[in-house]
């Protein structure tokens, strides 16, 4: 079985597979292709393929747990996970501030930290 863009990713063994509906439209650099992952939870997602314009492949085998609607994270605010936006702009050959301005309007955004005296 074979999955992505021009069938790009072989599938070596039975893999139950996810799809995030997010993709390069939204920021998601493309050289990241088969070389990135999300996380649910402490479950590594394993992008397959090529990212997508609106969507990417994840592989779902090693991380029963996760069901239809479970919240995934693309950007961990932990800058030691394999998907912190230091990992990222490593595996995409950039530098983080590219990751983070390429996100696009599509996104919701939330404030999850602050300075003391209230400024972002």
């Amino acid at each position: 079985a074979v999955c992505g863009y021009g069938r790009t990713c072989k599938l070596e063994r039975p893999t139950r597979i996810g799809i995030i509906p997010f993709g390069y439209a939204d920021g998601l650099p493309r050289t990241l292709s088969s070389r990135c992952a999300a996380t649910a939870g402490n479950a590594l997602l394993p992008v397959l393929g090529r990212i997508s314009m609106d969507q990417i492949i994840v592989d779902l085998t090693d991380a029963p747990d996760v069901k239809i609607g479970r919240p995934v994270t693309l950007i961990s605010p932990d800058p030691d996970a394999p998907n912190s936006v230091m990992n990222l702009a490593r595996l995409a050959g950039t530098i983080p501030y590219e990751i983070t301005a390429r996100l696009g309007r599509r996104i919701r955004y939330v404030m999850v930290d602050e300075f003391e005296d209230g400024r972002l």
